[in-house]
């Protein structure tokens, strides 16, 4: 078609538009034959052949292939080759302008003209398939990672549930049995932190502020059992609104504080919780003294797991420090919120 628009504009002898949309539609024929070995390459030989290694029947197939259709490609070159000749009176031999010419061309026109078409079809379409397998291959991979990744962070989850449950119980079993009247208010907080348990926790993420309540509800009951044997101060500054986060990030720590160093003293224990929030970042310390005299190994199952969630929840997105001086633990947390 570029060839009649070239011609018109160096003779100056104007062609039909009638011939010209002709010639563009019947141009497309050797691109469909093409396409149809690339389809047939595509979605027979591949799939059929290729991918369950039977080698021997692929290149039978890519054979059959070129007998097939590059007949029908001489035959639609050759129809649109001289359609051009003689819209331009321009002589032309035609070599294929019947199917019998075009399905005997003989063995060297077939080598000659279907199989370097074949071979760069083949080339293309095998290229772009074993590619396009490679992405799919990847986004399996990713999604099955992920889902490990959140059955793990299950698991993680539901191990500090009955870890957390336990020591609260064992609170409760100490009140009780000294006939406490502080008992009855045990139980109240105890419930308060059930229900946010069992019902928010479900959830991926909690607003920030119902994680702060739930914290509060936690210390309140604490400062029952111990009868003001240990100074706690929690703090809160910046404004928390609209933020959420992952629930039960903190808990293990202060559990930590309160099981491995207020409970290893009997007088001057002290436990500070700050939470600061500073544009998108939450910055969380802890810090407790304890008796090193008396002091356990436990709290490691709490401090792995927590670990664990946070390389999972905030990758690249956190920075925990521990600090142990022999008397003074404190624990620094800085997290990146999430809307």
């Amino acid at each position: 078609v570029a060839r009649l628009y070239s011609h018109e504009i160096n003779t100056g002898a104007p062609i039909a538009l009638g011939d010209k949309i002709n010639l563009f539609l019947i141009t497309w024929l050797p691109t469909f034959t093409l396409m149809g070995m690339a389809y047939a390459h595509l979605y027979v030989l591949l799939p059929t052949y290729l991918y369950k290694k039977k080698y021997v029947h692929y290149i039978i197939g890519i054979a059959v292939v070129i007998l097939i259709f590059t007949p029908f490609y001489l035959y639609f070159t050759d129809w649109v080759k001289g359609a051009e000749k003689v819209i331009l009176n321009e002589p032309y031999e035609a070599k294929y302008n019947t199917w019998k010419k075009a399905f005997t061309p003989g063995i060297s026109v077939f080598i000659k003209a279907g199989l370097p078409s074949l071979i760069t079809i083949a080339t293309m379409t095998t290229g772009l398939k074993y590619a396009k397998n490679a992405a799919q291959r990847l986004q399996q991979t990713e999604e099955l990672e992920q889902k490990q990744l959140e059955t793990e962070l299950s698991l993680l989850k539901t191990q500090v549930n009955p870890h957390f449950f336990f020591n609260t119980l064992n609170n409760l079993y100490a009140l009780a049995k000294r006939g406490s009247e502080k008992t009855v208010g045990t139980l109240d907080k105890f419930s308060e932190l059930m229900h946010y348990m069992v019902h928010d926790c479900k959830n991926k993420l909690v607003p920030l502020m119902k994680e702060f309540t739930f914290i509060q509800s936690y210390l309140e009951l604490e400062k029952l059992r111990l009868n003001e044997r240990a100074k706690v101060n929690y703090t809160i500054e910046g404004n928390v609104n609209g933020y959420k986060i992952e629930p039960l990030l903190f808990i293990s720590f202060i559990e930590n504080a309160f099981k491995h160093g207020v409970n290893s003293q009997l007088q001057g224990a002290y436990v500070n919780i700050d939470f600061a929030l500073q544009g998108e970042k939450l910055k969380f310390s802890i810090e407790n003294n304890y008796d090193d005299d008396s002091k356990t190994k436990g709290g490691q199952f709490g401090l792995s797991n927590i670990k664990r969630r946070l390389a999972i929840l905030y990758p690249q997105q956190h920075q925990l420090n521990i600090q142990d001086d022999g008397n003074v633990y404190r624990v620094d947390l800085e997290l990146e919120l999430k809307h």
